[in-house]
């Protein structure tokens, strides 16, 4: 029996079934560590029923930012519970306790982390030295794709580099006949972003850039959906309906009905969205800075490079110019990328590695 602790700063529902599944194994004993809060953001309301063991930590949170925090765990955890077990962590301040009780509790750690050039560009120096040191005594590291992988390997770990896909529920897989279904009535192209209404997003680029369509003679109507919220306050602008926050059925019906999903983020670690839009039979209009574009973006859309208002418009005007065929056939390819990526999927990785480890 492998005792395997996962270390999150909150639990988000896209986490539980694919926990829930890696608990299901009979030679793994999972339990689910807390030590932080989600911040004012993360709204969800949503969650399936968890079958792991979970256990809070108190800890103080200092946030400084719409989406930024720093998390201190207030250790009520007996180190020793680490003993003989494989801890998963991230690479922030509980990370420090872990690397710490290292020294003197026998177990191993995983680095389980998602970052990027993009999202890593601007970090101090301290953080570089710290991750070179937390990094040099990790027994492995799980990487959802080839951006994170580029990134680990340029410090010059020694240790095991695992990929295991992201992953997001199957309710948002859509059939190849849906598909069809969906492509066959294109009078009216149906635009989507799904996330975080601030700069990061590329939102105000998004905005500009419909500004500029609706200023064109297009060979279709178009229009676009937001899901999100945040301090970037939308102004009523034809074509675009806001429509804040959604969860649930709600939500997933949004992503089956539209044609078109836009992520133009001037930086994003492998954001799931694009997980939701390809297996709910969406081509792709992304940024180079998401972060797991090599993995869902394979003639099923359009890279936004460079990253402006000016090449955002063109992509999508002559998206919504497009054949018939053209457009099909790209949902088509999401489809097939798509078939890569679930829950059973990534949780056989996780099983396998901690079996390797």
């Amino acid at each position: 029996m492998k005792n395997l602790i996962i270390a999150q700063k909150y639990l988000a529902p896209y986490r539980v079934n694919l926990f829930n599944l890696i608990s299901e194994n009979k030679n793994i004993e999972l339990s689910v560590i807390y030590y932080g809060k989600k911040e004012k953001r993360r709204v969800w309301k949503i969650f399936p029923n968890r079958l792991f063991k979970e256990i809070n930590i108190k800890h103080l949170q200092i946030n400084y930012g719409y989406e930024k925090s720093i998390t201190i765990p207030l250790f009520n955890l007996n180190p020793f519970f680490l003993k003989n077990k494989i801890v998963v962590c991230s690479t922030d301040f509980f990370a420090f306790y872990i690397y710490l009780f290292s020294h003197f509790v026998n177990f191993k750690y995983i680095i389980w982390t998602e970052m990027t050039y993009a999202t890593e560009k601007n970090i101090s120096y301290f953080k570089k030295i710290w991750r070179k040191i937390l990094f040099k005594k990790a027994k492995a590291f799980i990487v959802p794709g080839l951006e994170t992988l580029r990134y680990i390997k340029s410090y010059n770990v020694k240790s095991s580099i695992y990929f295991m896909k992201n992953s997001v529920d199957d309710e948002f897989q859509i059939t190849k006949e849906e598909i069809i279904k969906k492509f066959s009535d294109l009078s009216e192209i149906y635009l989507l972003f799904s996330g975080s209404l601030f700069n990061r997003k590329g939102v105000e680029i998004l905005i500009n850039s419909i500004k500029e369509l609706n200023k064109l003679e297009l060979k279709r109507k178009f229009k676009l959906i937001i899901l999100g919220q945040g301090p970037l306050k939308i102004e009523k602008i034809e074509n675009i309906d806001y429509m804040g926050f959604i969860e649930g059925k709600k939500y997933i019906d949004l992503f089956k009905n539209s044609h078109i999903f836009i992520l133009p983020s001037y930086h994003d670690s492998n954001p799931l969205v694009t997980i939701e839009a390809i297996k709910s039979g969406n081509i792709l209009v992304i940024s180079k800075n998401v972060g797991n574009y090599p993995e869902v973006l394979r003639n099923n859309g359009k890279l936004i490079e460079p990253l402006d208002e000016r090449t955002l418009t063109k992509i999508l005007s002559d998206l919504i110019n497009e054949s018939e065929e053209s457009l099909l056939n790209m949902a088509l390819n999401s489809y097939e990328i798509s078939q890569s990526f679930s829950h059973k999927k990534s949780a056989e990785s996780f099983i396998n590695i901690v079996k390797d480890i």
